[in-house]
């Protein structure tokens, strides 16, 4: 069970942005092994193998990311867009993963992954309306992240981190081997990343084709 992430002390050397994204990719890493493991061990049951897969990463990203939820403008400015990039992510994902496939199997099990996301999209939205209203109740938001992240570096580098880093664990690249592998200097990715930064359109362009994207691919 995911544990909710506590605000760290002032003398902590992490921040909360930090901890939920360290907990984040850690919580994908493990649904990563699962899903290897599983259609390993019930290759037969790879439809359900995949959609729960597809399912998990979509609630671990919703999960930690609705802890960056400190009130309501919060929940309309940064978490419900976040949602929606979510949701074309994991459909990416599908694409990706079920490309071999039948192509009516295909069709079919990508309309009940999508009736799915519906239904979770909603579901962590009222998750994060609750937050925003309990936070509201308290008047006392954190010192330690900004009321509102989505017009911060730190709204950039979640969004971006939560689209790329499945991708280079899935390619067993780390940020330094996709800067290698893409011809550019690794400030670049790492700049990216933490969202501080846009790439120059060539350097976005060989980013985006080491992981097979397009350019427009790539989180804004």
């Amino acid at each position: 069970m995911m544990e909710e992430p506590t605000t760290p002390p002032k003398s902590s050397s992490e921040t909360l942005l930090e901890m939920v994204g360290r907990r984040m990719e850690e919580d994908q890493n493990s649904a990563n092994a699962i899903f290897v493991s599983d259609l390993l061990k019930r290759p037969a049951e790879f439809r359900q193998t995949t959609l729960d897969y597809l399912t998990a990463l979509f609630d671990i990203s919703a999960y930690w990311n609705n802890f960056l939820v400190l009130d309501y403008r919060g929940v309309d400015l940064y978490y419900k867009p976040h949602l929606e990039r979510l949701t074309e992510f994991i459909i990416a994902q599908c694409e990706r993963l079920t490309v071999k496939w039948d192509a009516h199997e295909r069709s079919s099990f990508m309309e009940d992954l999508k009736f799915q996301l519906v239904g979770k999209r909603s579901q962590w939205k009222a998750e994060a309306l609750k937050r925003a209203r309990r936070f509201n109740s308290q008047n006392q938001p954190s010192e330690e992240v900004p009321k509102t992240l989505a017009a911060t570096g730190d709204s950039l580098a979640v969004t971006r981190q939560a689209y790329i880093l499945p991708l280079l664990q899935q390619k067993g690249m780390s940020k330094s081997k996709w800067a290698t592998v893409a011809g550019v200097d690794p400030s670049v990715v790492y700049d990216y990343l933490a969202g501080e930064s846009d790439p120059r359109p060539d350097n976005r362009k060989a980013l985006a084709e080491t992981l097979g994207l397009k350019p427009s691919d790539l989180p804004e």
